[in-house]
């Protein structure tokens, strides 16, 4: 898939009654979709205003923007695309802190934390969203699997 192909933007952003914003992202099933992501869930969280609601705010982005990176290098790695040859990325702030979730095609494994040692090159991608988040978790359906991770304020 030519990356230049899917334009990344974010859309559907709303605030709910449960003073839920939420945004929505469509990137290409590329490796520089994890800067995209990046890029767009900081723009979007300065954008609509988190750091006037959320304690230690800068802490919060840099953390989501290094679980972001994770679970879409993740999805690159191990998975395949969603319809289209993107996968999507969706984010939620509410007071409890920072959902961000990253849906791909699936793949025949389940995300899951490896305890690499410190020799291995690879392996360590949910052990660090694991460190960084309050906790994650995923959704598997026939078509596409999500991994979502929490990440709370302070």
């Amino acid at each position: 898939m030519n990356p230049q192909k899917v334009r990344p933007s974010v859309v559907d952003t709303r605030l709910d009654a449960t003073r839920q914003v939420e945004g929505h992202l469509r990137v290409p099933f590329h490796p520089s979709s994890a800067a995209v992501a990046r890029r767009q869930l900081r723009l979007w969280l300065t954008r609509h205003g988190a750091g006037t609601r959320v304690p230690d705010f800068e802490d919060l982005v840099d953390c989501a923007e290094l679980v972001v990176s994770e679970l879409v290098g993740n999805a690159i790695r191990h998975a395949q695309p969603v319809q289209g040859g993107v996968l999507t990325l969706c984010w939620s702030l509410s007071p409890d802190g920072l959902v961000v979730s990253v849906t791909d095609g699936g793949s025949a494994l389940v995300p899951h934390r490896v305890d690499a040692p410190p020799s291995a090159q690879s392996g360590r991608g949910m052990a660090i969203v694991d460190s960084l988040t309050k906790r994650w978790w995923t959704e598997l359906t026939a078509e596409r699997a999500t991994v979502h991770a929490l990440i709370a304020p302070g």
